[in-house]
């Protein structure tokens, strides 16, 4: 979350640098250059909470043997990033690159996405973040140490403070990836965050935010109570009501917005 206990930025760790090569994007990759690449791929490992504002990044030539490419690459990707102010540089002792900005989204683009994908393709994304997430907390609650569950807790304190759809949405998604880092199961969280690296874009309008954020914040923390408490069997089974109350509720407002379309 950008800080450690002095204040100083936080360095990005490998375990985020392996979550960020996992992530999806929205562009075919082949319709790009590596730089560009680079460039999306930081851009959506901060709309899902992997990277934040103030995080440092690692000296360029360990980040691009991390992502595979080489360092002129990256240092085209990170120029880009720059100039969309979301990487800034310091120079001297002391400097490197860090995360300076966030991702902005309009709350028009999430309900966009909404409306464009299909009923089945939405339900089984959902269906898909059920499985892999009751999975994960039902590991986590058998496997988890005390440390964990504190990043946990913090990252739904961090979830109730924010009040925009895309700062929800980073620490929504940070939350269901984190119960595969709990799980200490690398092919867990990996899935994890492909599924909200294409799940995430369509959460958190407007309306959600006014009916589900408190909501979401108490079925959060029951979650992380069954697991700190070692109940697996509960952990499995808040954490599926939980995700099949936000597929119930993103179905219903994406046949919503067609009916709405269809009107027009």
């Amino acid at each position: 979350m950008g800080e450690d206990n002095t204040g100083a930025p936080n360095m990005v760790s490998p375990r985020s640098l392996d979550m960020m090569l996992q992530v999806g994007t929205n562009f075919p990759d082949d319709s790009m250059s590596l730089a560009e690449q680079i460039m999306h791929r930081f851009e959506a490992a901060l709309s899902i909470g992997i990277l934040s504002r103030g995080d440092r990044l690692p000296p360029e030539s360990d980040l691009a043997e991390h992502l595979g490419v080489s360092p002129l690459t990256l240092r085209h990707g990170l120029h880009m990033l720059r100039q969309r102010g979301l990487v800034a540089t310091r120079r001297g002792r002391g400097g490197g690159s860090y995360i300076s900005g966030q991702v902005i989204d309009q709350n028009e683009n999430t309900e966009l996405r909404l409306q464009q994908i299909d009923t089945d393709g939405l339900r089984d994304l959902f269906d898909l973040a059920a499985s892999a997430g009751r999975a994960a907390a039902r590991l986590g609650a058998m496997r988890t140490d005390a440390s964990e569950v504190a990043g946990m807790r913090a990252w739904n304190e961090h979830f109730l403070k924010e009040t925009t759809n895309a700062g929800l949405r980073r620490a929504d998604s940070r939350f269901h990836i984190e119960l595969g880092v709990l799980a200490q199961s690398p092919q867990l969280t990996s899935l994890l965050v492909r599924v909200q690296s294409e799940l995430a874009p369509m959460t958190w309008w407007e309306k959600q935010i006014a009916e589900r954020k408190s909501t979401a914040y108490d079925e959060h923390n029951s979650i992380i109570d069954a697991i700190a408490s070692g109940n697996h069997e509960e952990a499995e089974s808040l954490t599926t009501k939980h995700i099949e109350k936000e597929q119930v509720y993103a179905i219903e407002h994406h046949l919503r917005l067609l009916m709405t379309e269809k009107e027009l």
